[in-house]
């Protein structure tokens, strides 16, 4: 036994000095490891990232350590430190439907504990300490048996109007039919979520009233409730508003901006006409003050009512998802431009036969199809809509929130092909306010009517010389608009197409134009000169009516007609120059131009009364005819000097 304990001990002698050859990382097999560190400086923790404390690591052996030394190995994992997490104030914050805890962190967006408010019967929450502030005076009326209160009338109220949610200790439902009506001494009315009714004509011309919000709570608004309401310029629903009557916002139109916080159940929300939704009247849906071009209809949503986005011409499309089982007649009518995408493969059962009553074009399977139903693809490209077929692409219905400066290609590239761009649609770029300059490269040939109307920020147009065609007021009321470059190309100047442009100081009419249209520079207030090429041979009514700031007039010889009211209150207008090729002047031509003190015929006064003139409101004192040399008679006569009419 003691020879066998002695052979034991030997043997590990032996062993243990071996193991000491080998590396403190148990790697090497000779010589010790010696560790090659490297620090990492530690990075705190905040509300939401985690953070790590200071270690040092050996690559070689790849382990961590707390000390330069490595003498206090650390696992990897402790290295890291967890998220803080939010702070929160111990104090209540509020409005006036919850309260909660602010964030004392930075995230001012982070909240604890929100909740609606719990009011005792002195409108006072028990939680919070809010009180509720409301306006003394109204008239109230016990309904539902008793249990709930309406508002009946202003009482001795006035100004802002501020409902409660409820009155001796009871909730108020309803505001009753013509509570409010004719009171236009009433500016501002806040209405509780705990009101489920607004009665018919409850605001009825209430004509000071310029803001609505309606709660979320609201179900029946009843018919002419918020009619004849002039000032009206912003109205948000909370929600759905269940059932809104006939006529509800009849006479208000001038609201300009519609915001609809739940779409869904706007979706809902079923009108009795036309002018029971304020869309028709705005014609542009914000969700969450958020301007919305192309609205997509949740998931889970079954059905839309009846005229739910009728008029809502901002829309340039809508997304129709497969939960979608019933949707009512011009759900989406009274919009141009529109395109339709829905993921069912054709109308389902309970869709009204008038649901897409102005035959938008409709993409049907639209997750796995891209051609719409008139067989046209409809794309994007470089932040701009295009409708594409028969081998070439038109500028299709733009979103408003298009900016800047726009340049239209001559060609663009979708699906791997090239189509050349050779037209501008009808109202492509409508209402596209802060665009602030367009040009087009050579190749479009056409630009459609209204299809630069109301940009109001539009200030300098460049027309590639391919363009041969521009609609009627294609760049009306573009009050912006300082400078325009017209092609060579082009055959005409259509109806009404610089109609309201206040800004136009000056325009060279191309010598290719044949044609002025009626009220083509009507309203151009600060239009000083216009020179009307011999090309010209039809000019309409009223073409240079109002153009208030006008000072000369230049017709170049081939001009035949003068047309009715052209220079219409011109007040300003002080010389014309008329060349021998006339042959008719309109009635009214000249009428309301009191400033107006020579008109210079480049002919005889043989000549000029061969004319067919009525009424042309041309005092023949004004008149003056042309003479090379200074004629011997007496009467008007003028010649040029240096290309400048002068009276003899």
């Amino acid at each position: 036994m003691k020879k066998k304990n002695l052979l034991v001990c030997l043997a590990v002698m032996i062993i243990l000095p071996s193991l000491s050859l080998f590396s403190a990382c148990g790697k090497g097999n000779v010589e010790e490891h010696k560790h090659s560190l490297v620090h990492t400086q530690g990075s705190p923790a905040t509300c939401t990232e985690g953070g790590t404390i200071g270690y040092w690591h050996c690559s070689g052996c790849d382990k961590y350590f707390s000390d330069s030394q490595a003498a206090d190995e650390i696992d990897k994992e402790d290295i890291k430190i967890p998220p803080k997490g939010h702070s929160y104030s111990s104090d209540w914050s509020y409005n006036e439907n919850n309260h909660w805890h602010a964030a004392t962190c930075g995230h001012s967006e982070e909240v604890s504990g929100l909740a609606e408010h719990t009011f005792d019967n002195n409108l006072k929450c028990t939680v919070c300490g809010y009180a509720e502030v409301y306006t003394q005076g109204l008239e109230y009326a016990l309904i539902n048996d008793g249990k709930e209160y309406e508002v009946t009338g202003i009482g001795t109220a006035e100004g802002a109007i501020v409902v409660p949610r409820s009155y001796e200790g009871k909730p108020v439902t309803k505001i009753a039919d013509y509570a409010f009506m004719s009171k236009g001494l009433v500016t501002e009315v806040v209405i509780p979520n705990s009101v489920v009714e607004i009665g018919s004509y409850a605001f009825f011309a209430c004509t000071a009233l310029k803001d609505l919000t309606v709660p979320a709570s609201v179900e029946l608004i009843g018919e002419q409730a918020f009619a004849n309401l002039p000032y009206l310029t912003n109205v948000t629903f909370e929600g759905g508003a269940g059932y809104v009557g006939a006529s509800a916002f009849n006479g208000c139109i001038n609201i300009q901006r519609v915001n609809i916080t739940d779409i869904a159940g706007w979706c809902g929300t079923d009108f009795a006409d036309d002018l029971s939704n304020t869309l028709a009247y705005s014609q542009e849906l914000y969700s969450n003050d958020e301007l919305i071009s192309d609205l997509v209809i949740p998931d889970g949503v079954e059905r839309i009512s009846s005229r739910a986005f009728f008029g809502c011409s901002s829309l340039v499309s809508v997304s129709i998802p497969a939960s979608v089982t019933e949707i009512g007649a011009a759900a989406f009518g009274g919009i141009d431009g529109l395109t339709i995408s829905c993921e069912i493969d054709s109308p389902a059962d309970n869709w009204d036969e008038q649901w897409n009553i102005d035959g938008m074009p409709v993409i049907w399977d639209c997750n796995d199809n891209k051609i719409a139903d008139d067989g046209y693809l409809y794309a994007d490209c470089n932040g701009l809509r295009y409708r594409i077929g028969g081998g070439s692409a038109t500028l299709y219905k733009q979103r408003r929130s298009l900016s800047g400066e726009i340049t239209v290609p001559a060609e663009i590239s979708v699906e791997e092909s090239t189509y050349p761009v050779e037209e501008i649609s009808p109202y492509a770029f409508a209402c596209c306010e802060n665009i602030s300059a367009i040009s087009t490269e050579s190749g479009i040939n056409k630009i459609g009517e209204c299809a630069f109307i109301r940009c109001y920020k539009l200030e300098s147009v460049s027309i590639g010389d391919s363009v041969t065609d521009i609609g009627a007021g294609a760049f009306g009321s573009c009050t912006a608009l300082k400078k325009i470059v017209l092609p060579q190309s082009l055959g005409a100047i259509s109806n009404g197409m610089f109609s309201g442009c206040w800004a136009l100081t000056d325009i060279a009419i191309p010598d290719s134009v044949a044609k002025i249209g009626e009220g083509a520079f009507e309203d151009c207030y600060f239009l000083t000169d216009i020179t009307i090429p011999g090309s010209v041979e039809q000019i309409g009514d009223g073409a240079f009516s109002n153009c208030t700031d006008l000072l000369t007039v230049v017709f170049k010889d081939g001009v035949k007609v003068i047309g009715n009211n052209m220079f219409y209150a011109c007040f300003y207008l002080q010389s014309v120059i008329i060349p021998d090729s006339v042959e008719t002047i309109g009635k009214n031509a000249f009428i309301a131009c009191n400033r107006l003190t020579a008109a210079y015929y480049e002919g005889s006064e043989e000549e000029w009364n061969k004319i067919e003139a009525e009424n042309t409101e041309l005092s023949p004192n004004v008149v003056y005819f042309y003479s090379l040399e200074q004629p011997s008679a007496e009467g008007n006569y003028w010649h040029y000097v240096d290309s400048v009419p002068v009276i003899w």
